[in-house]
């Protein structure tokens, strides 16, 4: 209710009580007052880093960064902060509720940031932001910061050819060559260095899959191949083409694996084996090594696949999921995870209702 009247004194009452005797800022909203008149003090400071800012509040959330403990964690995932806006936020991953839909396809998202950045970089036809050093142009930001590291400076890991622009994916890369996996699944063998990456596993242990193809029975854990699927099994035409043979698609990564058909083969330095796939040489090159990698924890199982100890754990020892929805097919071995499923999807939310516009 505090939000809605929030909501009306800013968005419906004409006349501004509060005024910046700094600048010609004025609102009728005390909190948005306050809020402005730190752009006009001293900075405040972080004293551990160079981090610095005009507002308390940032100060504050920018020092939870510095925390070594994660102390709100999400109960259907692995994921942890000690940001509550962060939390929430993340769990609307796990709704399938997508309030803020694009008025010119079928586009729907969570956040209403994400609705505008899709309106911006698919339905604006002039382009804004335009690159000084070759054609690319766009309408959002973060999309023209990323491109103009493109132009920049290589940063080469000293252990491989691999090179990148950007400082993320540079710090990803390192992860890969760490002999140790410090993050480890608690429900399988699965283990890695980078965070979303058990992120990602962990949706595999979990019957929930809120995106949902309109078209057939097929739902995911993930956006990304919900989309994948009915780009090859919904749409009729077919935009990539080999030009080698008749084979078309609409997925890039199935275009990239399919034009390893026509590439050079890969051979095994050890027998006459021969491949396409660099995935699949890998996994052979594992057969000629004398000691197994994986051992199943719970028999006498050992194997030099990854893929193949996560096969023997689903089909030899399957976890039991012993907490089931009453109102649904949603079952889960833990009952936090049944609880959040419950008021997620089972609750009557309260709303309160501007009566001025759709605000609620």
């Amino acid at each position: 209710n505090a939000m809605l009247k929030q909501h009306r004194l800013a968005k419906h009452v004409t006349t501004k009580e509060l005024k910046c005797s700094h600048c010609k800022y004025a609102t009728n909203v005390k909190l948005y007052f306050k809020e402005h008149l730190l752009i006009h003090s001293t900075h405040l400071k972080c004293d551990q880093c160079d981090y610095s800012t005009n507002r308390k509040a940032s100060l504050r959330l920018h020092l939870l960064m510095h925390k070594t403990t994660k102390d709100l964690k999400c109960d259907q995932c692995s994921y942890a902060t000690n940001i509550k806006n962060q939390l929430r936020q993340h769990m609307l991953i796990h709704s399938n509720h997508k309030p803020f839909k694009c008025d010119q396809c079928e586009y729907s998202s969570h956040r209403n940031p994400a609705l505008k950045l899709h309106q911006l970089a698919k339905h604006v036809a002039s382009k804004g932001l335009k690159c000084p050093q070759c054609n690319f142009a766009t309408n959002v930001k973060s999309y023209f910061k990323k491109h103009l590291l493109i132009h920049s400076t290589h940063l080469k890991c000293d252990q491989c050819d691999y090179f990148t622009d950007r400082k993320d994916n540079f710090r990803f890369h390192l992860l890969m060559h760490k002999t140790t996996k410090e993050l480890k699944c608690d429900q399988c063998n699965y283990e890695t260095n980078v965070k979303t990456l058990l992120k990602q596993h962990m949706l595999v242990h979990s019957n929930y899959k809120p995106f949902k193809c309109d078209e057939c029975d097929y739902s995911s854990h993930r956006n990304d191949t919900l989309k994948r699927h009915q780009l090859s099994k919904h749409v009729t035409t077919k935009e990539l083409k080999c030009p080698q043979c008749n084979f078309a698609t609409n997925v890039k990564p199935y275009f990239k694996k399919h034009l390893l058909v026509h590439s050079t083969n890969l051979k095994c330095d050890q027998c006459s084996f021969t491949t396409n796939s660099p995935i699949n040489l890998k996994e052979h090159l594992s057969s000629h090594k004398s000691e197994a990698d994986f051992k199943c924890d719970r028999c006498d199982y050992t194997t030099n696949v990854k893929s193949r100890i996560a096969q023997h754990m689903k089909l030899v020892h399957p976890i039991l999921k012993d907490y089931k929805c009453k109102h649904c097919n949603y079952e889960t071995i833990r009952m936090g995870h049944l609880k959040m499923h419950i008021s997620k999807h089972h609750a009557v939310p309260k709303v309160f209702q501007c009566d001025q516009c759709s605000y609620g």
